[in-house]
């Protein structure tokens, strides 16, 4: 990026910030849809290179964590370094993140009758919610150009959604004292992949094939609901991770070799600058939230590594969000799909920083009112950009050294459909949540369900045959279910 900086330097590091809050205010409709925003209102307007811009775009699209926010941090890097680049991310995340906590704390303070209401309208969010999911299930699907492609991939998403949804099918059937057979948690769906995209990559011997199921059989015998039937699996689990971990390591080596890749990699004083920054502004923000909350500790150890693991954009973070907060009890999961998804997806603004601040807002106010609530949100905005700018400052370093290898290809390629069968498990539960409204509503918890699933139908034939603008789109279908639930309690 040597030349950009030259370019990227006209103007100075606040007009990009205004652009910046500007294009925050306005990001409906996911992080690849801000990319053309980006264009016209950065590289347009002259105030990053073209070159720059690209190569953001590229480095963002394969690391984890919020698109845009990356794509700012790495923006915000050449034109102020570390603290640029910390300072350009919070300029995009802060007005959907002020939107989402101003509507929780107001949540907080409703009546009951308020909160009904907003139940319903949280209905109406959740079926636009379905649609999306739907439509990114269906395009990740047929992105295969033959048959065989599409097979395997309705293969790979079949597999992880049946791997990861028994909790939540199980409490739409009502079978809650049962323990799933094959419930295992959102990170450990996460961590299987890699470990089998990484080993097998374009090796698809039958031995190779063979041993890694086996391992990736045993590592699902210790994870979730099998591994609570199998007395066993909590004490060989550290040793099959670690095999896993040698296994990925080992064919990542041999993969380089195959490859005649050189990884020479450049200097990491950009990288440990970055990070620098971030431990210091992160560990400033969450003074408070550590002197408030108990819980504050784990919550933020949580979001970092949840942010790591959070492939595929801002929806997949949901899936990511629940595996760590809800499936660990340090969330409930009424409060989560019932309000602070619904909320997350109608505001604009990067997805994993709105839920990573609203989960801190919630898990604070729980245990110590609004002050704390506040407070560990502050904490967690921190955490979601200085992941994001860690993980490009890092992304970057390592760009030009891997980007040859086989093993970073196969993840590419199978990392859409892992986190499609994910969100069919998040699907499941927004149906959960939408069940709840079954004590206000006539017809219980049967036609809650097909009322939030026909409002997701009709979302998905508008999206094919109108160009609603997204908050449009939310609003429309909030109101629609508000609108059917409160016809359909007068019944």
């Amino acid at each position: 990026m040597s030349e950009q900086r030259a370019a990227g330097e006209r103007g100075g590091l606040l007009p990009l910030l205004k652009e910046l809050v500007g294009i925050g205010c306005i990001g409906f409709g996911g992080g690849s849809a801000l990319i053309p925003v980006f264009q016209e209102r950065l590289a347009g307007r002259g105030l990053v290179s073209q070159r720059q811009l690209d190569d953001a775009v590229a480095v963002a699209c394969i690391t984890p964590g919020a698109l845009p926010v990356e794509m700012s941090a790495g923006i915000g890097m050449e034109r102020g370094g570390s603290w640029g680049a910390l300072l350009a991310a919070a300029a995009l995340a802060l007005p959907g993140v002020l939107l989402l906590v101003l509507a929780l704390v107001l949540l907080g303070q409703s009546t009951g009758a308020v909160v009904t209401q907003v139940g319903y309208l949280a209905m109406g969010v959740s079926a636009y919610i379905l649609s999306v999911i739907a439509r990114y299930v269906h395009a990740k699907v047929t992105e295969a150009r033959s048959r065989t492609g599409v097979a395997i991939s309705l293969a790979v998403v079949g597999l992880v959604f049946v791997a990861t949804c028994g909790k939540s099918l199980y409490k739409l059937l009502g079978m809650t004292d049962v323990v799933p057979l094959l419930a295992i948690g959102t990170v450990n769906a996460m961590a299987l992949a890699f470990f089998l995209a990484v080993w097998i990559r374009d090796k698809r011997s039958p031995g190779r094939i063979a041993a890694a199921l086996c391992v990736a059989g045993v590592y699902c015998l210790t994870q979730g609901g099998l591994g609570k039937l199998w007395e066993g699996g909590p004490q060989i689990a550290p040793l099959f991770i670690a095999l896993m971990a040698g296994m990925a390591l080992w064919s990542l080596v041999g993969d380089a070799r195959e490859s005649g890749a050189r990884l020479r990699l450049g200097s990491p004083r950009p990288l440990l600058g970055v990070l620098g920054a971030c431990i210091a502004a992160t560990a400033a923000c969450s003074v408070p939230a550590l002197l408030l909350c108990g819980d504050t500790a784990a919550y933020l150890a949580s979001g970092a590594v949840s942010s790591l693991l959070s492939f595929g954009g801002g929806d997949a973070y949901i899936a990511m969000a629940d595996g760590f907060f809800v499936e660990t009890g340090m969330l409930a999961e009424d409060e989560f799909y019932s309000q602070l998804v619904p909320v997350a997806n109608a505001l604009p603004g990067s997805i994993l920083c709105k839920v990573l601040t609203g989960a801190g807002y919630l898990i604070g106010a729980s245990g110590g009112g609004m002050a704390a609530g506040l407070a560990v949100a502050l904490a967690g905005f921190a955490v979601a950009i200085a992941m994001s700018c860690i993980t490009f400052a890092a992304g970057y370093w390592l760009f030009e050294a891997l980007d040859g290898l086989k093993s970073f290809a196969a993840i590419k390629r199978v990392i859409g459909c892992v986190v499609s069968g994910l969100l069919l498990t998040v699907a499941l539960g927004l149906l959960v949540s939408c069940s709840k409204c079954a004590p206000a509503v006539a017809g219980g918890p049967v036609l809650a369900i097909c009322l939030c699933l026909l409002l997701a139908a009709a979302n998905g034939v508008l999206a094919q045959h109108l160009r609603l603008h997204p908050l449009v789109a939310v609003l429309a279908s909030a109101a629609c279910g508000c609108l059917a639930c409160n016809l359909a309690a007068l019944l």
